[in-house]
C-alpha cells in the first residue's frame, strides 16, 4: 500500500481525457482520501462550479501542475 501523494484540501490539476478536453478549466479540490482502493489510491475531487463530488486517481492527476502538500 502506498502511501497518498495529496491530503484534503489540496488543489490539483487533471489531466485532459476523454470527458475533459484541454480547454476546460480543470482546477478541483481534494475533498477527502481513500488510500487502497485495488491498490491504487482514491480521491474525490470537486470543481468550484459544481455541487457534486468525482472520484479520480493519482494517474489522472497532471503531478507536474499540481502542488502536493505532502512531499
Amino acid at each position: 500500500m502506498s502511501r497518498p501523494l495529496y491530503t484534503q484540501g489540496d488543489t490539483i490539476v487533471l489531466k485532459s481525457g476523454l470527458f475533459r478536453k484541454p480547454v476546460q478549466i480543470s482546477t478541483c479540490q481534494i475533498a477527502s482520501v481513500r488510500s487502497d482502493f485495488y491498490g491504487k489510491t482514491e480521491y474525490r475531487v470537486r470543481f468550484a462550479d459544481e455541487i457534486f463530488d468525482r472520484c479520480v486517481t493519482e494517474a489522472e492527476i497532471d503531478q507536474a501542475a499540481s502542488t502536493a502538500s505532502r512531499a
